[in-house]
């Protein structure tokens, strides 16, 4: 199954490598108008989100959403942390090439664990049932169990999401898949 989902990985992620960046804008553009519509019907006051790498949905609109605290994540042994972003604070480069809070103090915590937060979540390929292959680390999958009561939304590009994905035991399943033209939703972890 491993390699099974590799090559699934490998395939989406060079599909997704090749789109160019009036592509992303305006495919990434139509999600993040979505997902700002999810906000504002869910009203969400916390979100978790990414910085976007190889043609990731760029999310980066939503760090201008107002009356929402925002976190975004580190990585650091092995594990994966989210940090306040203040608007117009500036991003740090990591080691793995993704830019990063540098706020060391406000960390994301279980007082978020509740409906009026959300967690946007990355992924190279996508179930329309909700579960996902990333890169490979667990991040995500490590991270997720904690929160189960917050909104988890995937992002991803209509052609990242597939009827069936391999699976494991400890892949987490996502709420809700927004694409460009298409909002799925499974069973709510709430």
């Amino acid at each position: 199954m491993k390699s099974e989902k590799e090559n699934l990985r490998k395939q989406v992620l060079d599909i997704r490598k090749g789109l160019n960046k009036s592509e992303v804008s305006e495919k990434s553009s139509l999600i993040c108008s979505k997902l700002v519509n999810y906000i504002n019907s869910n009203n969400i006051k916390t979100i978790c989100s990414y910085m976007p790498i190889n043609n990731e949905v760029d999310v980066t609109p939503l760090l201008q959403v107002e009356n929402v605290t925002l976190f975004l994540p580190k990585i650091k042994n092995n594990t994966m942390e989210f940090y306040e972003y203040q608007k117009k604070e500036s991003l740090a480069l990591s080691k793995f090439g993704i830019l990063e809070p540098i706020n060391e103090e406000s960390m994301f915590n279980t007082n978020y664990n509740n409906d009026k937060t959300l967690i946007i979540v990355p992924g190279n390929v996508w179930s329309v049932d909700g579960y996902r292959i990333g890169y490979g680390g667990g991040y995500y999958d490590r991270f997720l169990p904690l929160y189960s009561k917050c909104h988890t939304v995937g992002v991803a590009y209509d052609f990242q999401v597939y009827n069936h994905i391999p699976k494991q035991d400890h892949d987490q399943k996502i709420s809700t898949i927004i694409t460009e033209t298409k909002a799925l939703y499974n069973s709510l972890n709430l």
